[in-house]
């Protein structure tokens, strides 16, 4: 799998400390992608730039967008996200809370305060990727409102449950 972002800018990017294990980090990067970024961006053109960076042949144009303001949203989306993956664990016998020594965990209230704040900032950055997408179309032919497969645009005034094409149908 290919990530519109490496580790260590997304580490750098967010609050997300240095001992977080990279496996999980990359899990959940996985899924903020395809749940917040493949949205926005339509799979045409989401597809477009995992390959491009697969192959590294990015156009300028989708460097700026990666760089400029996917980063964003993907360093805060996996913010947000990590923070219940790493506290807690799915084990045989159950699920849980995990806990180390000399270490607190916050209460329930200090970390649905820090989600909220969080969750702000990543409805600041998304909308600040779809702004530049909707001025910018131009330059991205594969950003389009009409997608045969897949997701189309979130950001062109399509709702989200009804950008998936049922197919047989």
């Amino acid at each position: 799998m290919n990530y519109l972002i490496d580790i260590d800018s997304l580490k750098r990017l967010s609050l997300i400390h240095t001992n977080v294990e990279v496996e999980v980090i990359r899990n959940v990067l996985r899924r903020s992608q395809d749940m917040y970024i493949e949205p926005i961006l339509g799979t045409a053109l989401y597809s477009r730039l995992l390959e491009g960076v697969e192959n590294s042949n990015l156009t300028a144009n989708e460097t700026t967008l990666i760089n400029d303001y996917i980063a964003m949203v993907l360093s805060i989306s996996v913010e947000l996200r990590i923070a219940d993956a790493i506290t807690t664990e799915i084990r045989n016998i159950g699920v849980g809370v995990a806990t180390e020594q000399n270490y607190t965990a916050n209460t329930s209230n200090q970390m649905e305060r820090t989600k909220d704040i969080t969750y702000k900032d990543l409805t600041f950055y998304r909308n600040r990727l779809k702004r530049y997408l909707c001025e910018n179309e131009s330059l991205f032919p594969l950003y389009e409102d009409t997608n045969e497969y897949g997701i189309k645009p979130e950001g062109k005034d399509n709702s989200y449950s009804k950008n998936f094409k049922m197919f047989g149908r």
